[in-house]
């Protein structure tokens, strides 16, 4: 199943051609497809040429500097665009330190040369440092004809090193150069191509790692306003902005301000990803054609009702909806309680709300992680696909809140019952009951009607509308403080 991105692809290119929006953040839930978008943009487009990071790929230890191997991976992904190394020309005041740092023991004994000891040492001296001038001279001719070996040597040495420094502002300035040296090719053949650093998956790396990327370009914006790191036309980091809020409040504490220190990462504002409406179209067409859940049953109703609202609001990955949407809900009937009273097993079958769980279990870790999802849908304004009706959700609530004194109830009517009431959480739901009888006192039916709600407490008893109450709030008080939650999770 693939979905068309036609829609956010057009708003994307109208936040990137904004003028001077060089830093960009991307953002979007997890699992919502952000990579498999970013790629086929820029492979379709002709207008920028791409340079494509996964951190979270790094087998990144805690003595690594993640920035270096940034670097690294940008060498590896410069040198597969086809820029050439031989007419790079490294400036001498940045290739000294890389050569300090390659000859320190050299350069330590030519200084421990001018401690006399028995005097005549300072002629030595100076001949040491004229030929280490001379040495400088060679190797700083050698590098500019031959910056592919060096290069290649550096690539090698991570492979073989993995975790160790090397100084910085040689390699930046190599990078420099193979991203100018590209934007130049780029631009004789197609005009004014924008040349792309993504940062992808940034929320997904450890915290030290991801303050490590974030400080080192803002120390780099600082210092240059108008001037990207490495001379990228534009960089783009991609994650869930909350993700990233969440761990900054976890690290810095929640009193310091978030929007104060995230705002220099990006130009103009927050490009906020999401394919939810078209998800929400290739989900109501599969429901259509499913007939696990296109059916009568309330608890297909309600499955549908809450996949449609977690869709709505991003709380679905695409992958996980992708892999369990198609999953047959086999509602098998399994045993969860006896009424002692009149000898009737209760069962899954009876309360619709179980199975309703059991089947969106599997689109989460576990039962907690679906009830926090559910916390996280309170106060969302919702809609209600196929007409289902308030009432035969909030009817599944009931069932299962007061199962047991609701199938006690059942075994009492002859047809249909007087006024029942049940409170859950701040409100009173008034309801009646009618049975339909069989051959099989076992297999009688039964369905029931709610005839009002009010609010406990209130003694002037007014009558409210269901569309004033949460549904998701009332689901999750129903999950977490009832004695259902206790039913589904044994």
């Amino acid at each position: 199943m693939e979905f068309q991105i036609d829609t956010p692809k057009g708003f994307f290119e109208e936040h990137l051609v904004i003028p001077d929006n060089k830093r960009i953040i991307f953002s979007g839930a997890f699992g919502t497809g952000k990579t498999y978008f970013l790629d086929k943009f820029f492979t379709d487009n002709e207008e920028y040429e791409a340079i494509h990071l996964f951190p979270v790929n790094y087998s990144v230890a805690s003595n690594e500097d993640i920035f270096e191997l940034i670097k690294f991976d940008i060498i590896f992904k410069l040198l597969e665009k086809g820029v050439e190394l031989d007419d790079v020309q490294i400036p001498k005041g940045v290739f000294l330190p890389y050569f300090f740092n390659n000859h320190q023991f050299d350069i330590l004994a030519h200084i421990l040369g001018y401690i006399p000891k028995l005097g005549g040492f300072l002629e030595k001296g100076a001949e040491k440092l004229i030929n280490l001038k001379k040495k400088f001279d060679q190797e700083y001719e050698n590098l500019n004809q031959s910056q592919e070996k060096i290069t290649r040597k550096y690539l090698e040495r991570f492979t073989t090193e993995a975790g160790k420094l090397y100084e910085e502002d040689y390699f930046s300035q190599l990078i420099c150069q193979l991203v100018n040296q590209l934007q130049g090719e780029s631009k004789e053949i197609h005009g004014n191509k924008k040349i792309v650093l993504i940062i992808d998956d940034l929320d997904r790396i450890d915290p030290e790692h991801i303050f490590r990327i974030l400080n080192i370009l803002a120390a780099h914006v600082d210092v240059r306003k108008d001037q990207n790191k490495f001379d990228f036309d534009q960089i783009i980091l991609v994650c869930d902005i909350e993700n990233i809020r969440r761990i900054f409040s976890n690290r810095y504490g929640m009193e310091v301000d978030f929007s104060g220190y995230i705002d220099k990462f990006y130009s103009k504002s927050i490009f906020r990803y999401t394919l939810s409406a078209e998800i929400i179209k290739k989900f109501l067409d599969v429901v259509e054609s499913a007939p696990d859940l296109n059916n009568n049953q309330n608890a297909s109703k309600n499955i549908i009702f809450i996949l449609y609202s977690f869709i709505q609001n991003d709380l679905l990955p695409v992958r996980i909806l992708l892999r369990n949407l198609d999953l047959r809900m086999k509602p098998h009937r399994r045993d969860l309680w006896k009424d002692n009273k009149f000898g009737k097993p209760v069962t899954s079958k009876e309360i619709g709300l179980v199975n309703t769980i059991w089947y969106l279990i599997n689109y989460f870790q576990d039962y907690v992680t679906l009830v926090e999802n559910c916390k996280k849908m309170v106060g969302k304004k919702l809609e209600y696909p196929f007409n289902i009706s308030r009432e035969t959700l909030f009817s599944e609530l009931i069932v299962a809140f007061s199962y047991r004194s609701f199938f006690s109830n059942t075994e009492e009517v002859i047809d249909e019952s007087g006024d029942i009431s049940v409170q859950m959480s701040n409100f009173i739901f008034v309801y009646t009951i009618k049975r339909k009888i069989s051959s099989n006192v076992l297999n009688d039916t039964y369905s029931f009607n709610i005839q009002y709600v009010r609010l406990a407490g209130d003694p002037r008893n007014p009558s409210i509308n269901l569309d004033e109450i949460d549904y998701f709030n009332l689901l999750t008080w129903v999950l977490e403080k009832s004695e259902f939650g206790s039913l589904i999770k044994s």
